[in-house]
């Protein structure tokens, strides 16, 4: 099976003390696009990706193949910009960072 790009809204926080794209921020959401087989495939894959960027996964939403989700919906210019990375790469890529404190 051909891995395909995947997108979802994942809610992070800080995992440890390292530093992380959230800085001083307690959590915030964020868009992952990534290279995956499955729904659980690319859960499995969000949380590394996430620990490798020193964030934990709180909670995981409107995960679908990005091919679906266009075709239902429009999405923002920078989503299509960063799909077409991974597919070239096969490096996960976030989105735009919505913090809280």
């Amino acid at each position: 099976m051909t891995a395909q790009v995947w997108i979802g809204l994942a809610g992070v926080k800080q995992q440890g003390t390292g530093e992380s794209i959230l800085e001083k921020d307690k959590g915030g959401y964020v868009n992952i696009l990534l290279l995956a087989n499955s729904i659980d495939d690319y859960r499995s894959k969000v949380i590394q990706f996430l620990s490798e960027n020193n964030l934990e996964l709180q909670e995981l939403e409107d995960v679908e193949k990005l091919s679906i989700r266009l075709e239902y919906h429009e999405i923002e210019e920078k989503l299509i910009y960063l799909a077409e990375v991974v597919k070239k790469t096969g490096i996960p890529q976030f989105g735009t960072l919505h913090t809280f404190n």
